[in-house]
């Protein structure tokens, strides 16, 4: 064990001190224990962090002007013992003292142009454009931080740094925030050498863009994906060509070589390109009609692909997609509104149906994550279509700052990322290649890229197979092993994407669904996983619910659309979610199918009648269930707990219905009354100190049809009732007490 340093212990108390544990002081002073740049003991013994090895190369910080605030900042500290920064930072924020003041943005300008402080003109160049301002501008009595991340770095520094021994790394975090707003600011990083992120090697770089994308790196990226990751090497074709009965592809290279749009149907599937793309309002037929602002396959008004387009004439995102599918040394491109005979409803319906076997085929697909519509063309591939790539910002000769966009971040605030279809083209792609108005990523099943990141592949490739993917867009959504919760999680991001056309909320969500085939199925959208008891899947997935903001702040009456059945997700707008609800072991399902026979569902029925299942069934289900009917059931008068704000019987009770904010005294009568039926599917529970039970209701009113079996009641759900139970009460021995157990069919 080394010595004690006493010496060093007094250093640190001396420190504390004379420290200023004031954030909004305005000299500048330091205002947390970390050090300066101008502390003499760096090599003082920390027992919690790894000491840095001998072979660390020496840094000098080369800023000359500086200002009082600044010079507080440890920056050469935080280059060459990055390890031992995070961890003060780390424990910094369990304290008062978690950031590094730098003064209002006025203060700031004053130091950066009066005062010459070459720190401040970088802040300020990072600062990111704040919403209700002009760029540059932000409100006077702001106050800016430096805030050093807590974590490491994600994606590829993250496996970089996963030996916590290594500590001449230096890929620290900063954030910029404002305090005001809240503001989170912008993440950087700090290059070394003209533009290297380590201080002991030279292979991970910054690379510095042009408004043109140059496709040789995309290109290398590909090749490495074929060559080395089996999983992206697993294809689609021969399925795609026993699928369909005509396939259709844009031929580039006669496209380009003629000036007209050339549509083939080739003998064979060759390798393809896909486009996943915004429609957006405008057309390119020179009709003057407009497009629904969605990349639907449903459009009546669209012309028949065979119809010649002269090139010109289509929008720049069509265009560019052409020209950047031969840059890429592929001669096919599939997009959809061209590739897909409008005319031809069934045609259309068939090739909707094999949209998981259309982009999992493709060798890439390409994403324009920019602009609103297709005219906003794909930035960086022609002259016309330019982009603002991200730049580094010079501090000095040796150090420079860089702005870290991750490929989640940067693709979640686009309009592409907003709507339905665009989600299932980007997650059943092997292969993306996603155009952002900042730099080009690169994302397939087993690795993600950025442009603006050099690194040996090989050095990826060979890491941790969740560091490759951490910071990825898509990866997030689909990292979960059982497929069931999977879907879950894509459910909850779909359902609130937008749609032109209400009768799509399906059609844009089979592929998803029909790539999780055949351990997963579904009836009108309501998936049952094979993986464990289908029937109690189906039901768990039968009490989906409203996302609790939007049914609180949307109360205006909803319109089923009748495509589909009541009970459906599909049936009603809005954001949804699925719940993992138990105690559903009790109830029955039995399913109508459309030539009159009925299947009650189990794992057993439905073993080779999946398909069946989903082509054939009708709207009606019939469920054996518990029916509850209140004895009270009022507003509450006293305290309200969230959306709880009713009392069924007494116990705390929410109401989510669709008949907008004037029926609600109406849909308690008629609760009550028993012409809205309460339909049990299921309980919710709640850990805290002690467990508590939701139980959950459908609320279903009589269709006035009575064209159920025999005298059961034929219902249509009109909204969902939860009922919170005292801790460690058993809802089910509630329910056999006082509710009754019998079927009702629901359309």
């Amino acid at each position: 064990m080394p010595p004690f340093k006493v010496p060093s212990i007094l250093k640190r108390l001396k420190r504390r001190r004379l420290c200023n544990s004031s954030k909004n002081s305005r000299d500048g002073t330091l205002d947390n224990d970390w050090y300066s740049d101008n502390d003499d003991d760096d090599d003082e013994d920390d027992s919690d962090v790894e000491s840095s090895p001998e072979d660390i190369p020496p840094f000098k910080n080369d800023i000359k002007q500086i200002c009082s605030g600044c010079a507080t900042i440890p920056l050469t500290y935080m280059l060459q013992q990055p390890q031992r920064f995070m961890s003060r930072a780390s424990r910094a924020m369990y304290s008062s003292h978690s950031s590094y003041y730098l003064g209002t943005f006025e203060e700031m300008h004053a130091k950066a142009e009066r005062g010459g402080c070459l720190l401040c003109r970088a802040w300020l160049k990072l600062l990111p454009p704040l919403d209700g301002y002009a760029e540059g501008k932000y409100p006077e009595q702001s106050n800016f931080s430096v805030q050093p991340a807590t974590s490491l770095s994600t994606g590829l520094f993250d496996l970089l740094e996963r030996d916590w021994r290594n500590t001449s790394l230096h890929s620290t975090k900063l954030y910029i925030s404002d305090s005001s707003r809240r503001h989170k600011g912008v993440e950087f990083m700090v290059t070394v050498n003209r533009g290297s992120f380590y201080l002991n090697r030279d292979d991970v770089r910054w690379n510095e863009l042009k408004s043109q994308v140059d496709f040789r790196l995309p290109l290398e990226w590909m090749r490495y994906c074929e060559e080395n990751h089996e999983t992206c090497s697993v294809w689609s074709r021969p399925r795609l060509r026993e699928a369909l009965k005509v396939f259709r592809l844009i031929d580039c290279k006669r496209t380009l070589s003629t000036g007209k749009l050339c549509v083939v149907v080739p003998d064979e599937i060759p390798e393809y390109a896909a486009l996943s793309y915004v429609w957006g309002k405008q057309t390119d037929d020179g009709s003057g009609k407009e497009a629904p602002l969605e990349s639907s396959t449903r459009d009546e008004n669209r012309r028949d692909t065979s119809t010649p387009y002269r090139l010109e004439n289509l929008p720049k995102a069509i265009r560019d997609s052409i020209h950047a599918t031969t840059k890429l040394n592929i001669n096919h491109l599939w997009i959809d509104k061209y590739c897909i005979d409008q005319a031809d409803s069934a045609s259309k319906h068939e090739t909707i149906m094999k949209m998981d076997l259309i982009y999992s085929a493709a060798k890439i697909t390409l994403i324009a994550a920019a602009g609103a519509a297709s005219s906003h063309g794909i930035p960086g591939v022609s002259s016309s279509s330019t982009r603002t790539p991200l730049q580094s910002i010079e501090v000095s000769k040796t150090i420079a700052f860089v702005p870290i966009k991750h490929a989640k971040d940067a693709i979640q605030n686009t309009v592409w990322a907003t709507r339905a279809w665009t989600l299932q083209e980007g997650l059943l792609a092997r292969r993306r290649l996603v155009f952002t108005p900042e730099q080009v990523y690169f994302e397939c099943r087993e690795m993600q890229l950025a442009e603006t990141l050099s690194a040996p592949l090989d050095l990826i490739h060979q890491s941790h197979y969740e560091s490759r993917l951490k910071g990825g867009y898509f990866h997030n959504m689909t990292n979960h092993h059982i497929r069931y919760f999977r879907l879950l999680h894509i459910f909850c991001d779909y359902t609130r994407r937008n749609l032109s056309f209400d009768s799509d909320r399906l059609n844009a969500f089979l592929g998803i669904l029909n790539s999780m085939s055949p351990s997963m199925s579904h009836v009108w959208g309501v998936s049952m996983s094979a993986e464990e008891d289908v029937k109690q899947s189906f039901i768990r997935s039968l009490g989906w619910d409203h996302e609790k903001k939007w049914a609180q702040e949307s109360r205006s009456p909803l319109k089923p659309e009748k495509t589909f059945p009541s009970w459906a997700w599909a049936a009603w707008e809005g954001p949804k979610d699925y719940n993992q609800l138990v105690h559903t072991e009790d109830i029955g399902v039995t399913f109508h199918l459309n030539d009159g026979s009925k299947l009650d569902l189990s794992n057993d029925s439905i073993e080779n009648d999946s398909a069946k299942l989903e082509r054939h069934t009708s709207h009606r289900i019939t469920l054996q269930t518990y029916i509850l009917t209140p004895d009270t059931l009022v507003k509450s008068d006293g305290k309200v707990f969230y959306e709880y704000i009713y009392t069924f019987n007494n116990y705390r009770c929410a109401i989510q219905h669709y008949l907008g904010n004037e029926a609600d005294e109406l849909v308690l009568e008629k609760i009550c009354n028993e012409t809205c039926k309460l339909v049990y599917t299921g309980s919710l529970l709640h850990a805290g100190s002690r467990i508590s039970a939701e139980a959950r209701f459908l609320i279903a009113r009589d269709t006035g049809n009575g064209d159920g079996d025999g005298n059961q009641l034929t219902l249509e759900r009109i909204g969902l009732l939860k009922i919170m139970f005292d801790m460690n009460q058993d809802e089910m021995q509630y329910l056999r007490e006082h509710a009754k157990f019998g079927s009702v069919d629901l359309v």
